[in-house]
């Protein structure tokens, strides 16, 4: 089972979120957080295998708060996700090594599941692999 942390300023998409990964046995979503620099704090303390990380949040965004957690874990799987479908988002999020950007309006439940059974058979390579 691969464990994950769910960054979104959103409540609503925080719950649909997580109750989308619990409908499948490969998921558990073991923390959530409305904020970058809360996610900073449960990334540390969970070491999750994959994060769903929103772009735009107060206090400190999802690009900062991934930078922040690929300096510490370079290894770190994030998938970078925003309401706005703005390109750079996702070069931006090439260059902090995110696994993918995906704009809201594009993500379904079974989008979303699909690039984490992807990103986890990679999760599950390299754990054989160490």
């Amino acid at each position: 089972m691969y464990t994950v942390l769910i960054v979104d300023d959103q409540q609503l998409f925080r719950d649909l979120a997580r109750s989308m990964l619990h409908s499948s046995n490969a998921f558990s979503v073991v923390g959530d957080a409305a904020d970058g620099r809360d996610a900073l704090d449960l990334y540390d303390a969970l070491r999750p295998d994959l994060v769903l990380m929103d772009v735009q949040m107060e206090r400190m965004d999802g690009l900062e708060a991934t930078r922040r957690i690929m300096q510490k874990d370079a290894n770190a799987n994030v998938l970078l996700t925003s309401m706005s479908g703005d390109p750079a988002y996702e070069r931006l999020g090439r260059e902090l090594g995110v696994m993918a950007f995906v704009p809201k309006r594009e993500l379904r439940p079974s989008a979303i599941k699909e690039m984490l059974d992807q990103r986890a058979a990679l999760i599950d390579a390299g754990r054989r692999a160490a």
